[in-house]
């Protein structure tokens, strides 16, 4: 590699180097420090994910070819993992041919440079990755919505409906600017619910470079209450199509969109869902007072729990979904602590749902409807508290 030096990187940033050719190695590291960056290096691709499990850089530069885990495996193992999606990751080999570089951007790399390019162009190449997660004007974390994240253990137990109901409530009579990120991929059921039409779905966009704010603007359909939806995918299958870096990139738009987004969740801790948690100001655990439903619940509160994720973040609404069912006391002591919300058994919420319209808009003082505006009032108060 040619000594050239470009000018200093910007801002002090993390860069992880990765080779296990120690000249090669060694040059890199020399070379971004100088420009002012924090530079870490391992010998291969075993070792890099060790050290990004610690903590993950800025940026990663990874060689192509190392014994063990080489360069292609480790970009497609980050890519897999909520925390390293969208880590700017920037390929070297030793020949800059086609399959090289095909396979490189395959596995998901943002970039490829040959391993004995100039360093002012290696520099280059650094500095717009860098970059790269500004590129959209993301406005400040204060300035972003908040995110609340409805989950359940068990489907059937009413999470989307509650959700798309407190959601219009939010928007017409709070005046909130309000979104619904529809993560329950392949059923869209919140835009069912909401009676409205989805053109084009975020899986539609999939194996694109670039998700600018032009394109997830012309996904979202809107409700007459004000709501907004976005729609990820109307198949099973499309919904395969969606990465990790996609979905983030869809919730961080929404966030700088609205006041508040509400996130429909499967049912599990898949990547997607841990990825909403890690930005989320609020989880609401929907809950039947049932024992499959209870047992379910309880088992994801441990889950949750080991997650470490913050116990004040987490609140159980328990739904009636039927007439009958555990009462109150019984349903705290399974689980161990009180319900923030009880929702009584509503038939409207069903049968208004067949018509295509909602309990808090059509019938707003029947009691589905209160304690459902009472959720509503709950999540905007808790967030608020505790940003406050």
């Amino acid at each position: 590699m040619s000594p050239t030096a470009g000018n200093p990187t910007p801002v002090a940033k993390r860069i992880l180097v990765v080779d296990d050719d120690d000249k090669v190695r060694r040059a890199l590291v020399a070379y971004l420090a100088e420009r002012g960056a924090v530079v870490e290096q391992a010998r291969n691709g075993l070792e890099a994910l060790e050290r990004i499990r610690e903590r993950p850089p800025d940026l990663l530069i990874t060689d192509v070819r190392m014994p063990g885990v080489d360069g292609l495996e480790l970009t497609r193992r980050l890519r897999q993992q909520h925390r390293t999606a969208r880590l700017p990751i920037l390929m070297l080999s030793n020949k800059r041919d086609t399959e090289d570089v095909l396979n490189g951007y395959g596995a998901g790399a943002d970039d490829y440079v040959e391993k004995f390019v100039d360093l002012a162009v290696l520099g280059a190449k650094v500095d717009t990755l860098l970059r790269r997660p500004q590129e959209y004007g993301q406005p400040p974390a204060s300035n972003l919505g908040r995110v609340v994240a409805f989950a359940h253990a068990k489907g059937g137990v009413g999470t989307t409906t509650l959700l798309v109901n407190a959601a219009a409530w939010m928007s017409s009579n709070e005046l909130l600017r309000t979104a619904i990120f529809d993560l329950n991929v392949g059923f869209g059921t919140a835009t069912t619910l909401l009676d409205v039409q989805p053109g084009r779905t975020l899986a539609q966009f999939a194996g694109e470079e670039t998700l600018d704010d032009e394109a997830l603007t012309s996904l979202l359909v809107r409700h007459a209450s004000g709501v907004v939806v976005l729609p990820t995918a109307i198949s099973p299958e499309d919904g395969e199509l969606l990465t990790l870096p996609m979905i983030q990139r869809a919730l961080e738009f929404l966030r700088s969109q609205a006041d508040f987004v509400l996130v429909d969740t499967p049912v599990g801790f898949t990547e997607a869902v841990l990825s909403v948690f890690d930005v989320a100001d609020l989880v609401c655990l929907v809950t039947a007072p049932h024992l499959p439903a209870l047992k379910a619940t309880a088992s994801w509160q441990t889950t949750f729990t080991r997650l470490a994720v913050a116990d004040l973040r987490l609140s159980i609404v328990l739904n009636r979904t039927t007439p009958q069912g555990l009462d109150h006391r019984q349903v705290e002591k399974f689980l161990g602590r009180k319900p923030v919300i009880v929702v009584p058994y509503s038939d409207p919420f069903d049968v208004l749902s067949d018509m295509g319209g909602l309990l808090v808009l059509r019938t707003p003082e029947h009691s589905g409807a209160l304690a459902t505006r009472d959720l509503a009032r709950l999540m905007v108060q808790d967030v608020k508290t505790a940003v406050g």
